[in-house]
């Protein structure tokens, strides 16, 4: 994702968070509560930028002209149609094909 939008820094929120959350568990199953009391305290400190950045960056790409460019300009209808053509002719062959 280019840095600086809203979907990179989900992606770098998001990375804390589960750091967090693993040291959280590890934590849980040394039996060592405070820390990981400490630990959970931080995953829900991310817990508002995750959700606010990954909302509003994916609302960023569905809503640009990105989907609109991706039927349009890399006319990925007619690319799915043609390699079901090549995946129909390899099935076809492999039915009728001897060893």
């Amino acid at each position: 994702m280019p840095q600086g939008a809203k979907l990179s820094e989900c992606g770098k929120d998001s990375r804390e968070q589960r750091k967090y959350f693993i040291l959280t568990v590890t934590n849980l199953e040394a039996r060592s509560l405070s820390k990981a009391v400490d630990a959970g305290t931080k995953i829900l400190y991310y817990l508002d930028a995750v959700l606010f950045n990954c909302y509003y960056g994916t609302k960023e790409v569905i809503q640009t002209n990105y989907l609109l460019k991706l039927f349009t300009e890399l006319n990925i209808i007619n690319n799915i149609l043609f390699n079901l053509g090549f995946m129909w002719t390899d099935f076809v062959m492999i039915l009728i094909a001897t060893p």
